[in-house]
């Protein structure tokens, strides 16, 4: 009998941690179901967002929390110094002591281009869910509000994390990383082609040291002062061209070694 009830007893203790691992793969089923959903910009905030791009007295900042899943406008403050200056007030009222938010931030409302950067402010001792929903909420702001308007993203733990250089140098990655236009194409082609004539001296071995006859070293001089004008010309809106145009002047310096 006393084998009977062992067995039994391992049967029950084998059904209740099955139980056990089932209600915990349920509640992270939920809570990963709950963290993916799609968030709702509410239409206040969209509105505010869309008047601050075409207003003569921009904002410098928004500041959204969620509700549920619907992202609302809570605060915004306007532009009243520098970027440096309107970051720092910012920090100390809206955001020192607040709980998780979205915070979004122009770094220079007079450009043609305003630079607004995305900030996803979620203190250490958020809560699991929070953390995940703004972290994946941070897409559905930038889809509704338009991905093109958006230069960067920020994640901050602490008031303090929050720092300029910071989000410039965010904002520079992302215009570097980003794929080129198709101007940009264009002209890098142009200048591909302009650097043909190199391409025959190149193999797997490296550059063939020779020299080019007369008439070629002059159009390759003349090249050279087109790539040259392309450098001063272009390159100020698209530097991503620089290697590009200065290739030409490139190889035609290691032709000669």
């Amino acid at each position: 009998g006393g084998s009977v009830d062992s067995e039994e007893g391992k049967q029950a203790q084998a059904q209740r941690g099955s139980l056990v691992a089932c209600d915990r793969g349920r509640r992270a089923r939920q809570t990963h179901s709950m963290a993916r959903a799609n968030l709702v910009v509410d239409e206040e905030l969209r509105a505010a967002f869309v008047a601050a791009l075409q207003s003569d007295t921009p904002l410098r900042w928004l500041k959204a929390e969620l509700d549920d899943v619907h992202i609302k406008l809570v605060d915004h403050g306007p532009v009243r110094g520098s970027a440096q200056a309107d970051l720092d007030e910012l920090k100390e009222g809206a955001l020192r002591g607040s709980g998780p938010c979205f915070v979004l931030f122009c770094l220079n409302p007079e450009a043609d281009k305003m630079a607004w950067v995305l900030i996803a402010f979620v203190p250490d001792n958020s809560k699991v869910r929070a953390r995940m929903l703004y972290a994946s909420g941070q897409e559905d702001v930038k889809r509704t509000l338009g991905f093109s308007n958006f230069a960067g993203s920020v994640h901050a733990t602490d008031v303090d994390d929050l720092d300029l250089d910071l989000m410039r140098g965010n904002v520079k990655r992302n215009l570097e990383d980003a794929p080129l236009t198709e101007e940009e194409l264009l002209a890098k082609e142009e200048v591909a082609q302009m650097a043909a004539p190199g391409d025959a001296r190149a193999n797997g071995m490296g550059m063939v040291p020779f020299q080019f006859e007369a008439a070629l070293d002059a159009k390759l001089k003349e090249v050279s002062r087109i790539a040259a004008k392309l450098h001063s010309s272009v390159c100020a809106d698209s530097p991503r061209l620089v290697v590009a145009l200065t290739l030409v002047t490139t190889r035609r310096h290691s032709s000669q070694r």
